[in-house]
């Protein structure tokens, strides 16, 4: 779940050389997602998504843990992506709906707006223009570059919530194990959730201060989410 998933070609996007190009949004197929089972979410989106998905937390170790939206189960499969390319849900995860754009970080506080130039959703024809004919931005490109920026920042607010849940000690490593129709068992690892008990058991401060920050709510939404694994292993059962 890194930062280039989806992107095969990535470059920054020129006034110049991309003057001509216009994005298919319209009715953009998602197929470019159909191979990952699960994509990093921001907190901000912890309510919508913990109504269709499994919200939990990935990562190498425990340092760099991150949430993410659970979209399978097994490996290279998202399950909300229809045969059509559609997504089969209500809500769809912002670090998908800003493909084929990205921020690019050459810097500290240095961000570049990149496009994957091998994306079926670059046309030249028809679409949604990046330029003017003048070479400025359109109006639909200043929305794409409010969108990241946007989305950079609730993904730093993200981070803040994470560092909170390693000091209090709250995240503990889980596995779950699915079976599809036919009976083949899969398992699930290397992800982790937050433990009720000790939330439960917070000294009254650091309770009150989650509460006060807002992470309280973020974190119950994620807990209620867990129990979208049903939900999960019954679109695993029909997609079999």
């Amino acid at each position: 779940m890194t930062q280039v998933l989806f992107y095969s070609k990535p470059e920054p996007v020129d006034s110049q050389k991309h003057r001509n190009l216009k994005i298919n949004a319209l009715g953009a197929s998602l197929d470019f997602a159909r191979a990952t089972n699960s994509v990093p979410l921001a907190v901000v989106e912890f309510g919508p998504a913990a109504l269709e998905f499994p919200i939990v937390f990935a990562g190498p170790n425990v340092e760099t843990l991150m949430p993410a939206a659970l979209l399978g189960v097994r490996d290279r499969e998202n399950l909300f992506v229809g045969s059509d390319g559609k997504w089969q849900g209500r809500y769809v995860p912002a670090f998908i709906r800003r493909y084929p754009f990205v921020l690019g970080q050459a810097k500290p506080d240095n961000f570049t707006v990149m496009i994957d130039t091998q994306s079926p959703l670059l046309q030249q024809d028809q679409g949604e223009a990046l330029f003017t004919d003048q070479g400025e931005q359109t109006a639909y490109f200043k929305e794409i570059v409010k969108f990241l920026t946007d989305y950079q920042a609730q993904m730093q607010r993200t981070q803040l919530m994470m560092q909170e849940l390693r000091r209090l000690n709250l995240l503990v490593s889980k596995s779950l194990q699915i079976k599809d129709q036919s009976g083949k068992v899969f398992n699930l690892t290397g992800f982790w959730t937050v433990d009720e008990e000790k939330l439960r058991t917070l000294p009254e401060a650091d309770a009150a201060a989650l509460l006060k920050s807002g992470m309280l709510g973020s974190i119950y939404a994620h807990l209620l989410s867990l129990g979208n694994v049903v939900a999960l292993h019954n679109r695993l059962k029909q997609a079999a």
